[in-house]
């Protein structure tokens, strides 16, 4: 067990910091996880309570921790890092497994309805005309991150429920088994806090921090999905780059 250097000149709390820092990136305090107490610390480190504090505040300050009150401090799990400039799809980026995690769908809800007028002005279809409704929650380290809702028009996907939406991407279905080339997609995000419903599906409390994503995506001028996102904020970040 790693000790604080007494005769040193580095204050007692940056010392503990660092011990602290090592034992979460070596996953002893996994991530996710309540770290030990302020008071088991201070009787570990043979130090005050506060020396423990400013230690830990250290760590909040380098947002590696975060505190609930009547738990206490917890390491913060590591957010999914998504570009602005990019096409993105959750099920093609984890198939090739580019961020070296377990990831899945569930598809909880599928079903053929009339589109609604706000679905309507998106997919540029008439009022009469049908579409596939399809909720999916997306999981990451068996831990919801998203939850999905995609809507396609019934003419140009054929038997669509058909196909396995689990396991396979929706955008390579579109692509491969009905042969429409994905050209480009338009996508507007903000953030918002959730309600009963995303709540309870991505297993949060209700009124936390997510974000709203609407996405059109096309086939040449076609409209062919509209999708809405409800991504949890504690586990992404967005970003964009510029030179």
């Amino acid at each position: 067990m790693a000790k604080i250097d007494k005769e040193s000149n580095l204050p007692y709390y940056l010392q503990i910091k660092e011990i602290l820092k090592k034992r979460i990136k070596n996953n002893i305090y996994p991530r996710e996880t309540l770290i030990p107490s302020e008071n088991e610390l201070s009787s570990e480190f043979g130090v005050t309570r506060n020396t423990v504090r400013s230690a830990l505040k250290e760590l909040q300050d380098e947002d590696l921790i975060y505190t609930e009150k009547g738990k206490g401090s917890i390491v913060k799990g590591s957010k999914i890092k998504q570009s602005l400039m990019e096409f993105y799809s959750f099920g093609r980026r984890f198939k090739q497994n580019e961020e070296g995690k377990e990831a899945y769908s569930k598809t909880v809800e599928k079903k053929e309805i009339i589109c609604p007028s706000d679905v309507r002005e998106n997919l540029d279809i008439r009022s009469e005309d049908k579409i596939y409704e399809i909720t999916r929650i997306r999981y990451i380290e068996e831990e919801p991150v998203m939850l999905e809702i995609s809507y396609l028009p019934q003419k140009l996907f054929p038997d669509l429920f058909d196909y396995d939406m689990e396991h396979f991407s929706l955008y390579d279905m579109i692509e491969y088994r009905y042969k429409r080339n994905i050209t480009k997609g338009r996508e507007y995000i903000q953030p918002m806090i959730s309600g009963t419903k995303e709540s309870n599906f991505l297993n949060i409390e209700k009124g936390s921090p997510v974000f709203l994503v609407k996405r059109i995506t096309y086939s040449g001028k076609k409209p062919v999905e509209y999708r809405k996102s409800i991504i949890r904020g504690d586990k992404y970040v967005f970003y964009t780059e510029f030179s």
